[in-house]
């Protein structure tokens, strides 16, 4: 008897042995953490933030920057589009510029406002002597009447706000601004610079104002906008230089992207006899 009680005993102690547990304020576990596990779950956890951050920050200035430069393209590209839209519809042979003689034979003299301006130091200004048999819209937005002659011109304006590419229409036919109208409506922002070179015939390089001979045989002309992107496309400020055509070499220091857009115009009209009132 007393062999069995040993025995029984001896089952219990066991059966104790191997479901033993651990009671700390009423919750029971198995065990705890030890101060070098936390202290390594803290280190990747702040690794991990750290990661994630530096992740968000850069997508964040890639993302400002694609921005930027497709600003950037547009402005170019939509400056291209108005000056072609506009230049291969000159409806007579003759771009008014230099000379003090007679405005209806494609000369006037440079310092009016609707007249061909080349400058090396600032910004061209294109003025394209048009004329059509019916009613058709000027650059600048009014309706040129039938038969009327007309000069669209083009060139940049750059206040505190912005620079841009701006048009103003002036009417041959009345000797003033086209409809009454002086002011200068803004075909596209973000246009820094305007320069512009002709085509004569025979020859296959553009040259600048002073070398043109005839002005009634113009048969084209060469254009190049210098855009930017408005807005900062890089973190920190850096010297960039452009060189457009024959002009001087134009410096910048700041966080914006620039680019260089430029394009061949051809006068569609270029052989029809010069009409004038």
């Amino acid at each position: 008897m007393l062999l069995k009680n040993n025995k029984l005993s001896n089952s219990m102690k066991s059966r104790r042995k191997h479901t033993q547990t651990y009671v700390i304020s009423g919750s029971k576990f198995t065990r705890g953490v030890t101060l070098i596990e936390l202290l390594i779950a803290t280190a990747i956890g702040i690794i991990l933030s750290v990661l994630a951050i530096n992740y968000f920050s850069l997508n964040v200035k890639t993302r400002d920057a694609n921005s930027a430069y497709a600003t950037l393209k547009d402005n170019g590209a939509v400056s291209l589009y108005f000056m072609t839209f506009f230049g291969r519809s000159a409806g007579i042979q003759t771009i008014p510029i230099y000379g003090d003689v007679s405005i209806l034979n494609g000369e006037c003299s440079k310092v009016m406002d609707y007249c061909t301006f080349d400058s090396k130091i600032g910004s061209d200004r294109l003025a394209i002597r048009k004329f059509f048999p019916v009613h058709t819209q000027a650059c600048n937005g009014q309706i040129a009447y039938e038969k009327e002659d007309f000069i669209d011109i083009f060139s940049i304006e750059t206040n505190d706000n912005y620079s841009a590419l701006v048009c103003q229409s002036y009417s041959l036919t009345d000797q003033e601004w086209l409809r009454g109208s002086s002011r200068k409506r803004v075909l596209q922002i973000g246009v820094e610079d305007f320069q512009v070179q002709f085509y004569q015939p025979d020859t296959t390089q553009p040259v600048n104002a002073e070398l043109v001979t005839d002005w009634g045989r113009v048969q084209g002309v060469e254009v190049a906008f210098l855009a930017n992107s408005e807005v900062p496309a890089f973190t920190q400020k850096s010297n960039k230089r452009f060189k457009l055509l024959d002009a001087d070499i134009k410096s910048f220091n700041d966080r914006k992207a620039r680019q260089i857009f430029q394009t061949t115009i051809a006068f569609n009209n270029q052989f029809l006899e010069e009409i004038t009132p």
